[in-house]
């Protein structure tokens, strides 16, 4: 139940990236024995409010500022006096986006941040960075079919802009394959 997010309003960078960090995260815990556990997974709001402005979307390169320079990363818990983010609320980050993060959730954020962030520009690149450790926010405007092929696969399919976590890559039978975490449905 605790990772039931279903995408509400247009934050689906924000969820792209709270992925893409929360496998960092839990790889680096993990891998390198950090002395920080898994307390909760990271929260959507704080991200997406800090956008830069009111409407809908949110760029990734935007996010990525955010949760390595201007900010940081907070997590799926309430913090009395600063904010609850213990269960996902897409309209609060909507609500900061053209108003500005409220200072206490920067400097909350500002504890936790990211230290490594890197343009992947080739399929080989993304490989690479997940087998490294590190989880991939994925832009794009490519459309992905909402059926799978007979190997399992979405294949390309119409565009619109969206963003997703690629988690994970199968490269053993040649073409290299990503596992998706998409920000809507049961396991975001």
């Amino acid at each position: 139940k605790a990772y039931e997010e279903r995408q509400v309003v247009g934050d689906c960078v924000s969820h792209a990236t709270r992925n893409a960090v929360d496998l960092s995260r839990a790889v680096e815990i993990d891998v390198h024995n950090q002395k920080e556990g898994w307390i909760a997974r990271g929260a959507t709001e704080a991200i997406y409010g800090a956008r830069g402005h009111g409407g809908e979307g949110m760029s990734c390169a935007r996010a990525a500022t955010f949760v390595s320079q201007s900010g940081g990363v907070v997590v799926r818990k309430n913090y009395p006096g600063i904010a609850d983010f213990s269960k996902y609320n897409g309209h609060m980050g909507s609500k900061w986006g053209s108003k500005g993060l409220p200072d206490k959730v920067i400097d909350l954020a500002n504890d936790h941040q990211i230290k490594t962030v890197s343009l992947i520009k080739t399929v080989e690149e993304a490989r690479d960075a997940l087998a490294n450790g590190y989880g991939l926010a994925v832009c794009s405007n490519y459309g992905f079919s909402n059926k799978r092929d007979s190997k399992g696969f979405a294949r390309v399919s119409g565009n619109w802009a969206h963003a997703m976590a690629w988690t994970a890559c199968d490269d053993t039978n040649g073409e290299p394959a990503f596992l998706v975490q998409n920000s809507w449905g049961k396991w975001n």
